[in-house]
C-alpha cells in the first residue's frame, strides 16, 4: 500500500500537490488539540462508524484508533454488519469509512467532495473548491490544469474532512509470452498497444 496522505490524489502522481505523504506529528496535533481546547482532562471522543467492507478495512481503523490515541483522540469504533453498512451508517454518521478506486484527478476530486457529489461521504461544501474544479475542466493547457487541480488538493487537504490513509497497491499481469507491457502511473492510463504475444 501507499500513503494516502489525506488526498485522493496519490502523492506520486504528476499532478499531486505534493510528492510525500505527511508524516505523524504526534507533538503538533496535542499541540492543536490544546488550541482548540482538549487535553487529557477534556479529551477529544468521536465514534467512527466501520464495518468489515473490504479484506484489511477492520485491521485499518484498529490501527488509526490507537495512533489517534498517541495524540489524546479517543476513538470508539462503532461495528456495523457489512450487509447494512452502505445503507443504515455511510453518509448517514458524521465519522465513518469508505473506499474508492484509484480515477483520474477530475472524478476522484469532484466524485465524494463537489457540493453536487452523489456520494458528500465529509459534507463539505465549498463554492469556491467546486470553482477550481470547473476551471480545471474548461482549461486546455495540461500545466494550468494541472496547477488548478493542485490548487483544489491543497485547500481539501487543508480544510476538507478527507482522512485518506493508503492507496491500495495495484496488481497487473500478463502470459509469460507475453511482453511490451509496463504498469503505468498514474494506474488508470493503462496502455495495452504495446503489448505483443508470441505463441
Amino acid at each position: 500500500a501507499f500513503p494516502g496522505s489525506d488526498n485522493p490524489i496519490p502523492p506520486f502522481w504528476p499532478v499531486a500537490f505534493r510528492d510525500t505523504a505527511t508524516q505523524q506529528d504526534i507533538e503538533l496535533a496535542k499541540e492543536l488539540l490544546a488550541e482548540s481546547g482538549y487535553n487529557d482532562d477534556n479529551p477529544l471522543k468521536l465514534q467512527l462508524y466501520v464495518a468489515d467492507i473490504h479484506a484489511g478495512a477492520l485491521e485499518m481503523v484498529q490501527a488509526y484508533q490507537e495512533m489517534a490515541f498517541e495524540a489524546g483522540v479517543e476513538i470508539e469504533l462503532i461495528t456495523v454488519p457489512k450487509a447494512r453498512y452502505w445503507d443504515t451508517s455511510w453518509l448517514k454518521n458524521p465519522f465513518g469509512i469508505s473506499a474508492w478506486g484509484i480515477r483520474p484527478p477530475s472524478q476522484a476530486l469532484s466524485i465524494a467532495y463537489s457540493s453536487d457529489a452523489s456520494w458528500p461521504e465529509t459534507h463539505w461544501f465549498r463554492p469556491d473548491y467546486d470553482a477550481l474544479l470547473e476551471a480545471a475542466a474548461a482549461t486546455v493547457d495540461g500545466t494550468a490544469r494541472a496547477n488548478l487541480y493542485k490548487d483544489a488538493q491543497r485547500m481539501l487537504n487543508d480544510e476538507g474532512g478527507l482522512i485518506n490513509l493508503l492507496f491500495t497497491r495495484p496488481v497487473d499481469a500478463i502470459r509469460a509470452e507475453c511482453q511490451g507491457y509496463a504498469p503505468p502511473i498514474p494506474f488508470y492510463q493503462r496502455d495495452f498497444t504495446t503489448i505483443e504475444c508470441v505463441r
